[in-house]
Formats: structure tokens, sequence, C-alpha cells
């Protein structure tokens, strides 16, 4: 079943939500804002998530400009997730 993920970034934290095809919540967490965190918490999911949806609330972008994670806007029909 494929899961979708949403991502409320903040200055100091993080709401993360999954949802599944039907819209039923899968998981929902209040993270910091780091972004090893969000990735790490992803990792479980990482094989079933067909998209990501990040709203930006803060003029930080660290989690999208970090070199050593990556966070990618994907379409699990072109490739794999990473």
């Amino acid at each position: 079943m494929k899961l979708y993920t949403g991502i409320d970034l903040h200055s100091n934290n993080s709401y993360l939500a999954i949802i599944d095809e039907g819209g039923r919540k899968v998981f929902k967490k209040k993270l910091s804002y780091e972004p090893d965190v969000i990735l790490e918490v992803l990792k479980p999911f990482k094989e079933r998530i067909s998209g990501i949806v990040v709203n930006l609330l803060t003029t930080d972008k660290g989690l999208l400009q970090q070199e050593t994670t990556e966070v990618k806007f994907h379409d699990s029909t072109q490739r794999p997730f990473p």
C-alpha cells in the first residue's frame, strides 16, 4: 500500500504525518528541526512512500540544503525511493 508524507517545517521544530492511500493516519509526530532526525523517522516507511510534501514555514531551508542528506520530491513510478 502506498504512503504519502507531509512535513510542516518551522524554525525550531517540525510536524511529520504519514497517511495511506485511503487517507488513514499511519504516523504523526512533532519532531525537532534536525534533518537527520526527520530522515531517520522516515526510514522504516521509505519503501512504501510515494510522495512527500514539504511546507516551509521558515526562511531556514536547512533540510533541503544538507550536503549529507537529500530530500527529493519523488515519483515512485520513475525510480526507487533513495
